[in-house]
């Protein structure tokens, strides 16, 4: 089993896409939430905007975990209305206390991310080891992908200076 849990939820693919090259990089295990109720056409969109600026959290579907059994978590969701996309609120509440160190990864159109990483902060009570907001314009520059793996290698280091074993006469508190 991986020390790495990545949760995602993506509408339009973005986000997975982005999830998926950092699990690669990672050897990461990856859990994709999914809506209950698809979110189609107009009235999908309406629903979306309605749940995100309600604070509404829609009924999520996804493989049974216990990220209390992994070292971290990578929180991914596209950002709605400078929020976290409700489906990663849902799963948040479903486990709330239960998560370990967290991470945080959002892709967007342009603006929100401060915004979204400071959300999952407050919903989940843990700063974040580090933070990555993909937008469209490192999209479509082809940016995005050399900066997960600089997203991944800065959570390497972290895991790695986080947990290396005390040398012989240090003491922590």
């Amino acid at each position: 089993m991986s020390e790495i849990l990545i949760v995602c939820y993506s509408l339009t693919g973005n986000t997975r896409r982005v999830a998926t090259v950092l699990r690669d990089q990672l050897h990461a295990e990856l859990l994709e939430i999914e809506d209950a109720e698809p979110r189609r056409g107009i009235l999908g969109v309406l629903r979306s905007v309605w749940e995100t600026l309600a604070g509404r959290t829609p009924e999520i579907r996804h493989d049974p975990c216990d990220p209390a059994a992994y070292r971290l978590v990578v929180l991914s969701t596209p950002v709605w209305a400078a929020r976290p996309a409700p489906p990663l609120v849902s799963f948040l509440d479903r486990h709330q206390g239960n998560l370990p160190e967290v991470a945080f990864l959002c892709t967007l159109g342009g603006s929100g991310a401060k915004s979204t990483f400071d959300r999952l902060a407050k919903i989940t009570g843990k700063p974040p080891a580090a933070t990555l907001a993909i937008t469209d314009a490192h999209r479509k520059a082809g940016e995005d992908t050399a900066l997960v793996h600089g997203f991944g290698d800065t959570l390497k280091g972290y895991l790695n200076k986080r947990h290396a074993p005390e040398e012989p006469g240090e003491r922590t508190e």
